[in-house]
């Protein structure tokens, strides 16, 4: 992918998707990140890096949500996460030098596609049991939920465990896939 295709991420989106206090939240959180990462000596670990097609809810049979499981290994401050929403049939994908743990090494990692204007609802979970029920549609608990929101980048402090994101297609008429990118930071032996 051409490097021209790659947006800054505060600048991509559109008023409607972000309130200034969100962009500033999420300038202040990255900021963050690269401050801890320099004056800490934190290391970066790669945790997980997936597609999930989710479909709208007017496409019968179709998942109209899903969610990935992963571990923060031992040592882990906390965790970086970069989901990028693309449509259904796109075949977009980052190149080996923009993926989110190798921009995370080059010392950015503010960078982000935003190819479609259409959001995501994403759920952070603790607790394998509350994902699935997010999954069938149950009863679940969330630690922190975003609602429609498009491509972004955010951090926040965690223990090591086993964690689930959980994302979710609210329109009706729009399939969506939805690349999840976490990086653990910490100091790991």
């Amino acid at each position: 992918m051409k490097r021209s295709a790659i947006f800054i991420m505060l600048f991509s989106f559109s008023s409607s998707v972000f309130s200034q206090t969100k962009l500033e939240r999420i300038l202040n959180s990255l900021s963050a990140i690269f401050q801890t990462v320099a004056t800490e000596h934190y290391q970066a670990v790669n945790v997980a890096s997936e597609t999930i097609i989710i479909n709208s809810s007017s496409n019968f049979g179709g998942k109209t949500r899903g969610a990935i499981k992963f571990t923060l290994p031992d040592g882990t401050k906390e965790y970086a996460l970069r989901v990028t929403v693309i449509p259904v049939k796109s075949s977009f994908q980052y190149e080996p030098d923009e993926t989110f743990f190798s921009v995370i090494q080059k010392g950015s990692g503010n960078e982000v596609a935003a190819p479609q204007n259409n959001g995501i609802n994403v759920y952070f979970f603790n607790r394998s049991y509350d994902a699935q029920g997010f999954e069938s549609k149950s009863n679940f608990n969330y630690i922190w939920k975003l609602d429609n929101i498009n491509s972004f980048v955010q951090s926040r402090p965690a223990d090591a465990g086993n964690y689930w994101i959980g994302v979710q297609n609210p329109s009706s008429v729009y399939g969506l896939k939805a690349i999840i990118e976490i990086v653990a930071l910490g100091i790991f032996k």
